[in-house]
């Protein structure tokens, strides 16, 4: 008897399955990791609807994640740069020829974090092999306009993270009073609606543009009843899809 996929017996999908890797350095990427067919072979037996693709960053970079004013020497290099891109371009494409989706996530304490860094992204990868996977509570915490980058790439939008932020535990992070591996494990991202992250607002236009093709909640499972996150995310969500303000 064939195994039967446990997810489709239960009327469920797989939303995303996540490649966290150097893409800058495709030495350590393709020497320290499965194999690609190896790993094709894997993603297909899942059958995910996306594949969600991002990248490290370094110590430093964990030391200041969430400053939006820290000034970051750390960042790739023009070589290191023009790596990753050629190299998560030419994985998305052959994930993507399997009948997966593929986006990048742009992280919180990643090379890929900032505003500057996620448009240098943008204007080098081509939209037709890589969307864009939204985090609004990294946009929220980096404070940059998730309206201004909805404008300019909202087209490219297929992935969403919906989450909000603690003000008093993003305000030690802004401080230094707290790095962030100790704020998200105190519970620093809530459901939407229980934080004070103008994320209402960017919901809409994503839901109205009927661009966005998975809306995902990502909290830390330890701070959070995963049921009652679920029943608040989905009132919100329905609410802004009545029009409510």
């Amino acid at each position: 008897m064939a195994n039967q996929d446990p997810l489709a017996e239960s009327g469920l999908v797989l939303s995303a399955l996540s490649l966290h890797e150097p893409w800058y350095d495709r030495a350590i990427t393709l020497t320290h990791r499965p194999p690609l067919p190896q790993l094709l072979d894997g993603l297909a037996s899942l059958n995910p609807a996306f594949c969600i693709l991002s990248v490290p960053g370094s110590n430093e970079r964990m030391s200041t994640a969430g400053w939006p004013n820290a000034m970051r020497y750390d960042a790739l290099s023009a070589s290191e740069h023009a790596t990753l891109v050629d190299t998560v371009q030419s994985v998305a494409d052959m994930i993507r020829s399997i009948g997966v989706a593929v986006a990048f996530r742009p992280r919180l304490a990643s090379f890929i974090e900032t505003e500057d860094e996620i448009e240098q992204l943008l204007e080098n990868t081509e939209p037709e092999l890589l969307t864009l996977a939204l985090d609004l509570g990294h946009l929220a915490l980096m404070e940059i306009d998730p309206m201004a980058l909805i404008e300019r790439h909202g087209a490219r939008i297929a992935y969403c993270y919906v989450r909000d932020l603690d003000e008093q535990l993003a305000q030690e992070i802004h401080l230094g009073m707290r790095g962030l591996p100790s704020a998200a494990a105190a519970g620093l991202f809530v459901p939407p609606g229980r934080g004070f992250a103008a994320i209402r607002k960017p919901l809409r236009r994503l839901l109205r543009a009927d661009v966005c093709q998975w809306y995902t909640l990502d909290l830390q499972p330890d701070t959070v009843a995963p049921r009652e996150a679920l029943d608040v995310t989905f009132d919100y969500m329905q609410e802004i899809e009545a029009g409510q303000d």
